[in-house]
């Protein structure tokens, strides 16, 4: 099988790659949002790798038996080929030998020792790593060292942070030590890769003002006895159903706090005739995915759920998520939003519910990010305002910032606690002006007064009546435009890129070559400059 990768995933191996050019040791990140094919991205990075140096052995390792399945079907996808085995309890398989090893962490966490000898760990969803230097992921990198100090980890994450927001690669015990690339949720959005959130207006508001933290997120035993009401859980139904049917929304996902708050939400909808399906920790393994066919099949129209729908749950056609239990993590919020937002011809976007103050705390979703460590936040639910300086969480009264002494100007916005009507998403892009091809011209290109040895490829692409013309840097001695040109390449060519633009010429005229049918255009100055293209 051939495959293509899109433009996104070429130029994050690229990144990835120039990461590792730069960087003898350490361990880095690929921050890839949801939707922007991680599992591709871990194929494609395998079978470079044994294709280029085929004495390597690469582990990658997940949490659960449904993902190595995923990663490694989507690897034989790409590569039938493949050296691959499968080392997981839950898939009746313990494979040692092959060169690529699809693990489960619980099958190998403590094995390292009898797998042999690994130069690579690609870890998907690494944000479940510890931050100190305990647990199965800890203790299998730790010895997997002891037979080869040499030995790497990467680690695949669309939230590169820990669920009290800190970065993956700050702290005195983190392991990670940087992020190599980053795939967001903006650029897929603009690019038509994610379906967008809308922000469904709720009347219902949970409140947790006096529940405490614990770990960093809400108390759950509160949280719960705060949300599990039954005049809250009347009143959110309606507002679901109401809005859920009048906007003829499909497929539906509840978030709720614990098992009795879940089951109750769920007797709510059986009860107002909504055929329903009820997850907890609790739900047999094979009555789960019984409820998860149900919904994909429409035998269902709502799962209401509590911790099981985040991580791995990939269904395309969601189009309304209601949340009932609020969250200070923004793993959680990410996680939990970025189920709705794979593309699917059967919607355009998908509908969000907040009866939380959660989207309000937490600010538009494709903003997320991490931050450094600092001290321990104050009690939950007091009305608060964030320095746009350092990011401490201030009294809403104060003047001047407890952390940084920032001034806080006279009107500077105060979150909260009360449902809000904040947006989910931020603002989209500026429209790009797209262009019809007709025509593409190739030559080389020496600057004037320019060094003889750095001649880059000039594309010009005719456009009607307009000319629109492109450099790609094949000969710069510099490693950044190298890895610019190599992204441009690798979209349009199955070979290797060429080391000098008259080799370039001679690939393009004589072998097959994509060229895009149209291209997108923005202003850089008084000149357009090409933006993105369509194959």
């Amino acid at each position: 099988m051939t495959y293509t990768l899109r433009p996104h995933q070429a130029r994050a191996q690229n990144e990835l790659m120039q990461w590792f050019y730069q960087n003898p040791t350490g361990d880095p990140i690929v921050d890839a949002c949801v939707g922007s094919g991680k599992s591709v991205l871990i194929a494609d990075f395998c079978k470079t790798v044994l294709t280029n140096w085929p004495s390597q052995r690469i582990i990658m390792i997940v949490a659960s038996r449904e993902l190595v399945r995923q990663n490694y079907e989507r690897l034989l996808s790409i590569w039938p080929e493949a050296p691959v085995g499968v080392h997981s309890a839950g898939l009746r398989r313990k494979d040692i030998f092959e060169s690529i090893i699809f693990a489960s962490i619980g099958s190998v966490g403590k094995k390292a020792m009898k797998l042999g000898v690994f130069d690579l760990a690609l870890i998907d969803e690494c944000h479940n790593i510890n931050p100190k230097e305990v647990g199965l992921y800890r203790q299998f990198i730790g010895d997997m060292r002891k037979l080869n100090p040499m030995f790497r980890v990467i680690g695949y994450t669309g939230t590169p942070y820990r669920g009290n927001g800190v970065w993956l690669h700050k702290g005195e015990t983190a392991l990670f030590s940087g992020i190599a690339t980053r795939i967001s949720m903006r650029e897929m959005l603009d690019n038509g890769y994610l379906a967008p959130l809308v922000l469904g207006k709720t009347e219902t508001f949970i409140d947790a003002s006096g529940v405490s933290l614990q770990s960093g997120d809400y108390n759950i035993k509160q949280l719960a006895k705060a949300a599990d009401r039954a005049e809250i859980t009347r009143a959110a139904v309606s507002e679901i159903i109401a809005m859920g049917t009048a906007q003829n929304r499909k497929s539906w996902a509840v978030y709720c706090v614990d098992a009795k708050h879940t089951q109750h939400v769920y007797e709510e909808f059986v009860s107002r005739g909504i055929k329903a399906g009820m997850l907890t920790d609790k739900t047999p393994a094979g009555e789960r995915d019984k409820i998860l066919d149900d919904i994909k099949h429409k035998r269902i129209q709502a799962v209401v759920n509590c911790m099981i729908l985040t991580v791995g749950w990939d269904h395309p056609e969601l189009d309304l998520i209601a949340l009932m239990r609020t969250t200070k993590s923004p793993v959680l919020y990410v996680q939990i939003c970025g189920r709705g937002m794979r593309t699917h011809p059967s919607k355009d976007d998908c509908l969000w519910m907040d009866f939380t103050n959660t989207t309000a705390m937490m600010g538009p979703v494709d903003q997320v990010t991490g931050r450094d460590p600092v001290k321990p936040k104050g009690a939950a639910g007091a009305p608060f305002k964030v320095c746009p300086t350092c990011e401490e969480e201030n009294p809403a009264g104060v003047r001047y910032c407890v952390k940084c002494d920032f001034e806080f100007p006279e009107n500077f916005p105060v979150i909260n606690p009360t449902a809000s009507d904040a947006e989910i998403l931020s603002p989209a892009a500026p429209v790009e002006k797209k262009r019809q091809v007709t025509k593409i011209m190739y030559y080389p290109h020496q600057k004037r007064n320019g060094d003889a040895n750095e001649i880059s490829l000039r594309v010009e692409y005719i456009c009607g009546m307009q000319v629109i013309k492109e450099w790609v840097p094949i000969q710069s001695p510099s490693m950044y435009a190298r890895a610019k040109a190599e992204v441009w390449w690798n979209v349009r060519s199955d070979l290797p890129i060429p080391k000098t633009v008259e080799e370039a010429l001679g690939i393009i005229q004589t072998t097959p070559f994509r060229e895009p049918h149209s291209i997108a255009l923005t202003k850089n100055g008084k000149y357009d400059q090409v933006a993105s293209y369509e194959f």
